[in-house]
């Protein structure tokens, strides 16, 4: 009976990622410079200090943390899983981040810990992700940008919002969840917010007091084009066995243009870089022989230590992934209990009889071959000729990927394709 009595709250985590604009720069013999782009770097590098001044910064301690908590639960994602993986740790993050400022006592030890801090940096915590968010909401070449919103079923605002506003910049929204309405207000909101490209199916909202929603998208563009006219059909072997038939684009690397290793952990790793210097992603492509799941095991996030005067020859599938996922379950094995149950202690809202009932995630993943070809145009040609090793890498089976903010090494978004 008691439990009849809770309240509960839903999380719906949601995250976009679309990758347009990818590039790569082909069939070059020298290592090439763009005229002017010291020039730019060099402002580009100037206008973080300023950042630093003004206070958006992240200390190496919260980017540890924060990447340690990604690991851990993309492992544990692709563990309960064999379908396709796809979702963002640092909107899931944000996520537990605001409801951490409602909880206290077990229920707040158990929620920092499971982000790798300890409950008493909360406030230090708080003012970091509020620096972060003011980061990557910067007007860049690349469209990062990130909603925290919090919707109330009828209820007067809780204390505890002034928190979401301050730091994680809320918007507070009030509705009658019974209402035929309520769900297509908040499903249209975040449509419009993902300019139309992620569209989520909330379910059941009924029981819910508070509806907590984490939104980042991302639309970033190659650093250097792929070529429509090297695409070509191809077969992808898919983890079950199966094969499917996908849009194989093409791309060749001069020693420099990318990041590559092949690790001593059954895999091989190479970093595309986006026409924004602060982002990336990076794709893994395990050993003929290995399996994903196997390397994703083993990874470490360590960074890419690159192999000097290599040309790498890429082949990369166009993939458009989506998936959804309740959390609950993942935060559970990393300790999150006391949440999700009648022992949840959210003593600082102001109607604290309340537990977490849902987490929804939702996210996806698309990358092509269009973006800007100007990336090829007026190069100035200034390392020497020179005799390259040669790599091939062709992503024709499960591959998982990462994309990254480079500066603190924050992952944006992780994944793994198991089948196209």
């Amino acid at each position: 009976m008691k439990r009849q009595n809770r309240r509960i709250i839903l999380i719906v985590l949601l995250a976009l990622i679309v990758l347009s604009g990818i590039s790569i720069v082909v069939i070059r013999c020298i290592h090439k410079h763009k005229a002017g782009d010291d020039v730019i770097e060099l402002i580009e590098k100037q206008l973080d200090e300023v950042n630093k001044f003004c206070g958006v910064e992240t200390r190496p301690e919260e980017g540890q943390s924060r990447t340690a908590f990604a690991l851990e639960i993309f492992k544990k994602v692709c563990a309960a899983s064999d379908s396709n993986v796809c979702f963002s740790p640092l909107a899931a993050e944000y996520g537990l981040m605001m409801i951490a400022n409602a909880a206290d006592g077990q229920t707040l030890d158990e929620i920092m810990t499971a982000m790798k801090r300890k409950p008493k940096m909360l406030e230090q915590m708080n003012k970091e992700a509020k620096n972060y968010m003011a980061f990557i909401n910067e007007e860049h070449l690349d469209s990062v940008s990130m909603y925290n919103m919090m919707w109330l079923n009828n209820l007067k605002e809780p204390s505890y919002t002034s928190k979401c506003k301050r730091y994680f910049d809320a918007e507070i929204s009030t509705l009658d969840f019974n209402s035929n309405d309520a769900k297509n207000t908040m499903e249209t909101s975040v449509r419009k917010k993902t300019d139309g490209l992620l569209k989520p199916e909330i379910g059941d909202i009924s029981d819910a007091k508070i509806i907590l929603m984490n939104l980042l998208s991302f639309k970033g563009k190659w650093k250097f084009p792929f070529y429509k006219e090297f695409t070509r059909k191809s077969t992808f072997h898919n983890a079950d066995g199966t094969e499917a038939k996908v849009s194989m684009m093409h791309g060749i690397y001069e020693d420099g243009d990318c990041s590559y290793q092949h690790t001593d952990k059954g895999y091989s790793v190479v970093s595309l870089r986006f026409s924004d210097r602060h982002y990336e992603m990076e794709l893994y492509l395990p050993d003929e022989g290995q399996s994903v799941d196997g390397c994703i095991a083993k990874f470490d996030n360590a960074p890419i230590v690159r192999e000097e005067n290599t040309k790498v020859y890429l082949d990369l599938p166009r993939f458009d992934v989506s998936a959804s996922t309740d959390l609950v379950s993942v935060f559970r094995t990393m300790g999150i209990t006391s949440a999700f149950n009648e022992s949840a202690d959210f003593s600082k809202l102001s109607t604290p009889d309340q537990y977490v009932g849902k987490i929804l995630h939702s996210a996806r993943v698309s990358i092509d071959e269009s973006g800007c070809m100007a990336a090829a145009d007026n190069a100035v040609f200034l390392a020497e000729l020179c005799l390259m090793n040669e790599v091939k890498l062709r992503f024709d089976r499960p591959f998982f990927y990462i994309i990254r903010e480079t500066d603190s090494r924050t992952v944006l978004f992780m994944g793994r394709v198991n089948k196209l």
